[in-house]
């Protein structure tokens, strides 16, 4: 199936209309396809598109994990404008973020900017692995 993400949602391509794509809320399970409205939401179930974005985030976070682990350039905090380091110096891995986030369950999107750095925030949001509401950042 072809995928797409767009902002909060997912953009997922109907195997039976090409062209047509279906909106997929990976965070409250729910489609716009007839099968969603129509069938599986009355059971309490997700539909093959849900389904399938599962899968892709899935398959997205195993891959970042392997990346990030073969990675030899990880990112270090920023530094303020005099030049002095803003926090102890470290390499920050995207595991590590990953973990703060799911001790906390979801983060304020400013904690995390600046406790960590905001260009492997950004990365990991475009790849799919964060996601942003609100202000808040959660795991998908």
């Amino acid at each position: 199936m072809n995928i797409k993400k767009e902002n909060e949602h997912y953009k997922v391509e109907s195997m039976s209309k090409k062209g047509t794509f279906y909106t997929v809320d990976a965070i409250k399970k729910t489609c716009s396809c007839p099968g969603y409205l129509f069938y599986a939401r009355r059971k309490g179930d997700v539909c093959k598109h849900v389904k399938a974005v599962f899968e892709y985030i899935a398959n997205l976070e195993y891959n970042t994990k392997d990346v990030a682990k073969k990675d030899a350039s990880p990112i270090k905090n920023k530094k303020n404008s005099d030049g002095k380091k803003t926090k102890k110096e470290k390499e920050i891995t995207e595991e590590d973020i990953l973990n703060y986030i799911r001790k906390n369950n979801e983060v304020d999107a400013i904690e995390l900017i600046e406790k960590y750095n905001e260009e492997i925030l950004n990365r990991m949001i475009r790849q799919g692995t964060l996601i942003e509401i609100k202000g808040k950042i959660k795991i998908i």
